[in-house]
């Protein structure tokens, strides 16, 4: 696949530079969804180096009882059980932790929705309920065994409806929410202690670690590859730009709240969201957006619950309001589809298809290129797929790229410009 170069940059463009969670790992912090469960789930007093085929032994035995070292994990909740028992491992290939929103998305509509072991029970199905169909019809009656035990040695909903249910999961996905700021806070300066990171004996003399670097290694690599990232015009000036930031963390300023041209969309480490996509395509291609009380789970509706009234126009327009923007730049996000509401309305607001706009995929590692190949193709042609003239849906990739508005380009590793 050959990709053109973009338009020639002007004097004073006007970008946007959207980060996912590549830029954290470029710039060394361990901030994945699999750093976090593997540290969550290998306490560091009993196995700490535990492989993920190890962790899953120890926590979840066969028999459908949760061992006593899972009740180890700090406020264990019932999401722990749906991702170590949805979990892909095997002995020759790690555990795929990294995709948990698909794993939310697909858990919720399976509970919402009722079993089709209830289709002969009168009214409102109960989770004591499924629990029983789950046992006796299901392809993993573990599964079912391990939420009743975790449910009654927490005394909670066993006779619950699915909509109190529902509620349950929900303050339970905070809980977990909240555990992984925490894991990210401790290690945001790259501070590196085994196991279990929120251990009450060890959680402040971790944070005084942390506090202590005079030089947080990670800041300085955030800050040297969001300065690469966005370039130089033509008279050698640091080109101006606004982030639009799927990550956590706030690297780049000391008060990112209060920053028009910074904005952490999902919320920072205080209060991390996980939530899923609000529309969704169904088997005959219908688009539909979720209106029920899955609704509590999409992520449109997570960020109106963070405690903060920023709003977005500066980032989305940083310099000039009344014109679409030059770049739009993307950085270590995968481009999947619990995000794409998010790109699509991105995308309608420049007017991509007759517009000026251009897209720039920009990478440091060589082993990502492929991936970012299929995955940018699989974003631009989904958004063609969208479009509501027919005229419009004709290859929309070659046309961008014709016209210099679409590129994938290497950039230099920030520990290599930080050396």
């Amino acid at each position: 696949m050959v990709f053109f170069m973009v338009k020639e940059l002007d004097s004073s463009p006007n970008q946007l530079i959207i980060l996912g969670n590549g830029f954290d790992l470029a710039c060394g912090l361990k901030s994945s969804y699999s750093s976090f469960f593997r540290d969550r789930y290998s306490l560091h007093h009993w196995n700490t180096e535990s492989t993920d085929i190890g962790i899953i032994n120890d926590l979840l035995l066969k028999s459908g009882t949760l061992s006593t070292k899972f009740w180890k994990i700090d406020s264990p909740t019932i999401w722990d059980i749906i991702f170590l028992s949805n979990c892909k491992t095997t002995q020759e290939s790690e555990t795929n932790w990294c995709d948990i929103e698909t794993l939310i998305q697909s858990s919720i509509d399976y509970w919402y929705s009722e079993p089709y072991w209830d289709d002969y029970s009168p009214g409102p199905w109960t989770l004591q309920y499924w629990i029983n169909g789950g046992k006796e019809h299901s392809d993993h009656p573990e599964f079912a065994s391990y939420i009743e035990d975790f449910l009654i040695h927490e005394g909670k909903l066993v006779n619950a409806s699915a909509k109190t249910f529902l509620n349950e999961l929900k303050t339970q996905l905070n809980q977990l929410e909240k555990a992984f700021g925490r894991y990210l806070n401790t290690y945001y300066a790259f501070t590196k202690f085994p196991g279990q990171y929120s251990n009450p004996n060890k959680e402040d003399e971790r944070q005084k670690q942390v506090q202590n670097q005079k030089i947080p290694t990670y800041q300085k690599y955030a800050r040297g590859l969001l300065k690469t990232i966005r370039g130089k015009n033509i008279r050698g000036n640091p080109q101006l730009c606004s982030v639009l930031s799927f990550n956590f963390t706030t690297p780049f300023t000391e008060n990112a709240k209060n920053n028009d041209l910074v904005r952490n969309i999902h919320g920072i480490t205080e209060y991390p969201i996980f939530g899923i996509d609000p529309v969704y395509t169904d088997r005959d291609g219908t688009t539909h957006v979720i209106t029920d009380e899955r609704s509590a789970f999409t992520k449109s509706f997570r960020v109106l619950e963070l405690p903060t009234d920023r709003r977005y126009e500066k980032t989305l327009h940083p310099f000039r309001s009344d014109e679409p923007l030059d770049f739009i730049k993307f950085f270590g996000h995968s481009l999947g589809d619990a995000d794409y509401s998010y790109f699509r309305t991105l995308f309608d607001d420049v007017d991509l298809v007759n517009g000026n706009t251009a897209l720039m995929f920009l990478y440091t590692d060589d082993s990502v290129r492929t991936d970012l190949n299929t995955n940018v193709t699989h974003l631009i042609n989904k958004y063609a797929s969208d479009l509501p003239s027919q005229n419009q849906r004709t290859d929309l990739m070659t046309k961008l790229m014709l016209e210099g508005r679409l590129s994938i380009l290497k950039i230099q590793d920030p520990k290599e410009t930080n050396q």
